[in-house]
C-alpha cells in the first residue's frame, strides 16, 4: 500500500472512531461546504483532517469524502478492499448496482457526473446522491480511492472520469 492509500484509509478509520453524535453532524453536511458547515461538523471533522496535509484548495474535498463517508452505512469486505484500487474505483461501484433495481436514470447521473471538468458544488451534489444511491442497493465504495480520485478531479488529463468511464461501461464483468 502505497504512502497516499495509508493515509487515506487511517483517515476513514478515524472517521469510523468519532462518536456517534460526530459522525451525524458530519452526515447532516453532506453536499455542503465547509462554509455552510455548523460547528459540530467542523469539529469533528477537524479531529479526523490529517495535520500533514496542506493541500490549498484540497479541504473541501475531504470533507465531501467525510461527510459522504459518515452517513454510509454500506462497507467493502476485506478481499474486495484487497483488490487494487483502480478496480474498485467509484465506476465500479456503479456498475455493481443490480441491473434489475436500475434504471438508465444511473447513468444519465453518471454521464452528468463526468461532465462536471472541475471539482464544484454541483460535482458534490450529484455525487453524493449516487453515494446514496449506492449505499441504498447495498453496494460497497472504496472510500480512500474515491478520495484520491476526488484531489485529481480536475486534471487535464481527465484520468479520474476516463478510469471511472472504462470501469463502469466494461463488459468484462457481468452486472448483477
Amino acid at each position: 500500500m502505497d504512502k497516499d492509500n495509508k493515509k487515506f484509509s487511517e483517515y476513514f478509520l478515524a472517521i469510523d472512531s468519532l462518536s456517534k453524535g460526530q459522525r451525524a453532524a458530519l452526515k447532516r453536511s453532506a453536499g455542503k461546504t465547509i462554509g455552510e458547515a455548523k460547528g459540530e461538523a467542523l469539529s469533528a471533522f477537524y479531529t479526523v483532517y490529517p495535520r500533514s496535509e496542506s493541500r490549498f484548495g484540497q479541504e473541501e474535498r475531504w470533507f465531501l469524502a467525510a461527510t459522504l463517508f459518515a452517513g454510509n452505512k454500506t462497507r467493502m469486505v476485506q478481499s474486495v478492499m484487497e483488490r487494487p484500487w483502480y478496480d474498485t474505483d467509484f465506476g465500479w461501484t456503479l456498475r455493481k448496482i443490480p441491473i434489475k433495481s436500475s434504471s438508465n436514470g444511473v447513468e444519465r447521473r453518471f454521464t452528468a457526473l463526468l461532465d462536471n471538468r472541475d471539482y464544484n458544488e454541483s460535482l458534490a451534489y450529484k455525487l453524493r446522491q449516487l453515494v446514496a444511491l449506492a449505499d441504498s442497493r447495498q453496494v460497497p465504495v472504496n472510500w480512500p480511492a474515491l478520495l484520491k480520485d476526488l484531489l485529481y478531479w480536475d486534471h487535464p488529463e481527465r484520468f479520474v472520469q476516463k478510469r471511472w468511464a472504462r470501469n463502469y461501461y466494461s463488459e468484462s464483468e457481468e452486472r448483477e
